[in-house]
């Protein structure tokens, strides 16, 4: 008999240490996702965090436990209009949150998905935050980019759509100038015209350039250096 008990004691403390184990494994694994992870019951409240939800709210672990979601999320007792856990756990199926959550200095997409215990019965939600910021700001660089380069080529065409009547105007200037007696008395009204059209001949030439892509500089270089410090090797 006290074998029996000594065999049931032994294979007892064989199955603890296995469930130990097995606990400290998934935390492990979960704590090495950079994504922030929560795990919240029917009532939204939390359940279980990684280290990296944790750190990135710089809460310790213990102050989270128990705590409803929104309270840590969006620092409010009451989870907002939009908030998609209770769809999640009506519907039990997984949701992806369309618009950013910000949190702290960054931004994060949000998914949800119901968990069900053995018996299939449903227990909560896993609540995902991922990292955005970087790709959010590098959309912002691109879209930027785009304006700018749309920018460059309605510069280009504008300068275009001036240039032609400019030049017209211009010629037409000189000719008119040209057949005017010497005498004639209003010869500074002809010196604003042309000091206009000299204005808009280099606002059309800045946005010339400001549409044209970067160049290499040209500099002007000793031929004859160059070629003799070649020939030294």
């Amino acid at each position: 008999m006290d074998q029996s008990h000594a065999e049931i004691h032994r294979e007892f403390d064989r199955l603890y240490e296995q469930v130990i184990k097995a606990k400290e494994d998934w935390q492990n694994t979960v704590d090495s996702i950079p994504d922030m992870i929560c795990i919240l019951d029917r009532e939204a409240r939390i359940l279980r965090v990684n280290r990296s939800f944790s750190t990135r709210l710089n809460r310790p672990y213990d102050e989270l436990i128990g705590v409803r979601c929104s309270e840590i999320i969006h620092a409010s007792h009451l989870p907002p209009s939009n908030c998609p856990f209770r769809t999640v756990i009506n519907a039990g199926h997984a949701m992806q949150q369309e618009q950013d959550i910000e949190i702290e200095d960054a931004l994060f997409s949000a998914s949800l998905y119901p968990f069900h215990d053995a018996a299939g019965e449903l227990r909560g939600a896993v609540h995902i935050f991922h990292d955005i910021t970087d790709q959010k700001r590098l959309k912002d660089q691109l879209i930027q980019a785009e304006k700018m380069a749309a920018v460059g080529t309605l510069a280009a065409e504008i300068a275009h759509e001036i240039n032609n009547p400019l030049d017209y105007i211009n010629n037409y200037l000189y000719l008119l100038s040209e057949s005017l007696p010497a005498d004639f008395r209003n010869k500074e009204y002809l010196d604003k015209i042309q000091k206009g059209i000299d204005n808009l001949a280099m606002l059309t030439r800045d946005l010339l350039e400001l549409s044209r892509p970067p160049s290499d500089i040209l500099a002007a270089v000793n031929v004859h250096h160059i070629i003799d410090m070649s020939l030294e090797y």
